[in-house]
């Protein structure tokens, strides 16, 4: 056991080390504590206080989804706890098997814990609108603390049981689906009658999701009931709420340390294939092989819509549904009728459910190089899935939302329009930062140069918008400054695609 605080205390010291050394992770923390104390001052302007059930089921959604997406990491072996690092030096240390086990769901639950700080910028949002006390906040980061513990300590109880077995894999997942199949009814069924009743949608899902039903779900029943316990002052719902989360997190650390140990073998395998995927083996069976369709630069588009087939994931990857759920929810709390604040969260959102990797990866292939056809063709169909996918994104987005908030058809149809602008733009910007960027660059480094360039190029078409509307007031119309950042969104697009098109004049071997 000595052993296994040694790794974690030098874990943490070598991670604030790290700071001394490294200027990418310095420049994140400063951006960070920015936002954060920005998020402070901006939690000073008047809000409307809102019912406090509404927190509760929210927090309900945030810990289910937490536990879910954390337990399904048990699917993929041990390369989500350990890393090639552990690989060379812990597996072959004089230390018992079943602490390095321990030792990865800690790290693991560690990393996610940081991950998860970010929660830090909505505390203040949160205070203010639901009148909170900062113990009440507290308890909110304690409650995912352990909901992140108990994913990672059910995740690799999933490993363990499953990782050697293709019948037991199977059984789990499907256990997964009946339990979330399950919640959903529990959740949908009462919502449905809730609306049928006369409820709005939203008091409808509230009602539903704090049912006394709920309380029995683990975990993310049980840490609700935690929260609304300590901040009602209810000492018996505590207790009742913490007994059975501490015998879930002892009796799956008792079936951890019953189950196999040697699994070095598997995860050493594993981690080779995760580093080297040319090497990895193919089971997967391709009936029908080339391409039926396009010809030149747009066989490149239909290329990638035939590998997004094969993946299952056509138009909507997993991150694009989480987004279009977040997006949904985000509509449901808010009364905004004209879809501005829900418009602004959907392009941030964007920046991250927008993935230019796919078009981005073309330029690592020879053949984009060989293709007779115009440069200027070739960059527009290798980001023509992107687009489409952009375009799938909005358009579910803001008819639901519209549905939900009874907005306008003009508004919701501006606001897909914008939105697909704000996406294309992103995309172009991705590639004009790939003519400059160096490939060894950090990749948050990376990622805070892509947005910040993104935001400094489209900020200037809200600012053309809004002059020209308070200039001419005959232009005061609904979604005029939307307009005009769609056509300057498209214009820069265009113009970044144009002055980007001797990427492909030549190839640097």
């Amino acid at each position: 056991m000595k052993a296994l605080f040694y790794l974690i205390y030098k874990k943490i010291k070598n991670y604030f080390i790290d700071y001394r050394y490294n200027v990418s992770k310095l420049a994140i923390l400063f951006i960070f504590i920015i936002l954060i104390i920005f998020s402070f001052y901006s939690s000073k302007f008047n809000f409307v206080t809102r019912d406090i059930s509404e927190l509760y089921s929210l927090i309900f959604l945030f810990y289910l989804s937490t536990y879910i997406v954390g337990s399904v990491q048990g699917l993929r072996a041990g390369t989500a706890f350990f890393s090639k690092a552990d690989m060379k030096y812990l597996f072959v240390s004089p230390i018992k098997s079943r602490l390095v086990l321990l030792y990865g769901i800690l790290k693991q639950t560690g990393i996610s814990f940081c991950i998860g700080l970010l929660l830090l910028l909505t505390l203040p949002w949160i205070k203010q609108i639901y009148n909170m006390t900062f113990a009440n906040l507290v308890i909110l980061l304690v409650c995912y603390l352990i909901v992140i513990l108990t994913s990672n300590i059910t995740a690799m109880a999933i490993y363990l049981f499953a990782s050697d077995d293709t019948d037991k894999q199977k059984l789990v997942k499907n256990i997964i689906y009946i339990f979330c199949a399950l919640i959903f009814i529990v959740i949908l069924l009462p919502a449905i009658a809730k609306i049928l009743t006369g409820k709005s949608i939203l008091q409808a899902i509230v009602l539903a999701s704090s049912a006394p039903v709920i309380s029995l779900i683990p975990i993310a029943g049980w840490m609700q009931v935690l929260t609304i316990s300590w901040i009602i002052k209810n000492n018996v719902m505590f207790i009742i709420s913490i007994i059975p989360t501490i015998a879930y997190i002892f009796s799956a650390v008792i079936i951890i340390l019953k189950l196999k140990s040697d699994y070095y073998e598997d995860v050493i395998c594993r981690l080779e294939i995760k580093n080297n995927p040319q090497s990895a083996p193919s089971v997967e069976i391709i009936k029908k092989t080339g391409l039926k369709r396009g010809r030149k630069s747009s066989v490149f588009f239909y290329k990638q819509i035939l590998e997004n087939k094969r993946r299952g994931d056509l138009f909507f990857d997993k991150y694009s549904i989480f987004y279009i759920l977040a997006a949904f929810i985000f509509a449901l709390f808010t009364k905004d009728k004209t879809l501005a604040p829900l418009f602004i969260f959907t392009v941030l959102l964007s920046v991250f459910s927008t993935s230019p990797s796919r078009c981005v990866e073309e330029f690592n292939n020879h053949f984009i190089y060989l293709i007779p056809s115009g440069i200027f063709k070739k960059l527009i169909f290798i980001c023509a899935e992107n687009f489409l996918k952009t375009a799938a994104e909005s358009t579910i987005i803001f008819l639901l939302a519209g549905l939900v908030m009874k907005a306008s058809i003009a508004n919701i149809i501006i606001c897909i329009a914008a939105r697909i602008t704000f996406g294309i733009l992103y995309i172009t910007v991705r590639i004009l930062c790939e003519k400059f960027i160096k490939a060894n660059t950090n990749k948050i480094i990376t990622i805070i140069l892509y947005f910040s360039a993104f935001i400094m190029i489209s900020i200037p078409g809200v600012i053309i918008g809004a002059l020209l509307k308070n200039l001419y007031p005959i232009m005061y119309q609904p979604g005029f400054i939307l307009i005009v950042s769609s056509i300057w969104n498209i214009f820069l697009s265009i113009l970044i695609v144009y002055f980007c098109r001797e990427m492909l004049s030549y190839q640097e071997l």
